[in-house]
């Protein structure tokens, strides 16, 4: 793994960072049917946002993971959203997800975070990934939605 980078997101990561994306979240179990051309424009306006953090991770010059985090102020303090976590398949399993955890954590400590919120499927392997990391369900929390 000592060949893999990871450094802040930049705009010219968009491209690979979007096709990484359509392809990790259309699988099970989130089943997303996002264009490339969409997420594109998600992720150049999480670059352009005040609040907007994340990460790159490159290997032989071609991005091969992204993390997209915000930064979100509340009265006891600033509290650290994980919006998108996903890594190439063919990269999954190789520690970078970890990379990016100890980064996000690193930042935090440095810059008075509260906390850090994740949020996933239960049945996704990513819950177990947080978990390994020392983060909890909080059962008292719930997520609700509305389609529009």
């Amino acid at each position: 793994m000592n060949d893999i980078i990871v450094r802040k997101i930049r705009e010219e990561d968009i491209e690979q960072c979007a096709l990484i994306y359509v392809d990790v979240f259309s699988r099970e179990p989130w089943f997303e049917t996002h264009t490339v051309e969409a997420v594109k424009r998600y992720l150049k306006f999480c670059i352009e946002s005040e609040l907007f953090f994340g990460y790159s991770a490159i290997q032989n010059g071609s991005v091969c993971g992204m993390l997209i985090c915000f930064i979100k102020p509340s009265p006891a303090g600033n509290i650290l959203y994980v919006d998108e976590l996903c890594i190439d398949l063919c990269h999954q399993h190789m520690g970078i997800g970890s990379l990016f955890i100890n980064e996000i954590e690193k930042y935090s400590m440095e810059n008075g975070v509260i906390a850090i919120l994740a949020h996933t499927d239960k049945e996704a392997k990513a819950f177990s990934f947080y978990e390994k990391h020392g983060y909890v369900s909080n059962t008292g929390v719930v997520a609700l939605s509305k389609n529009m």
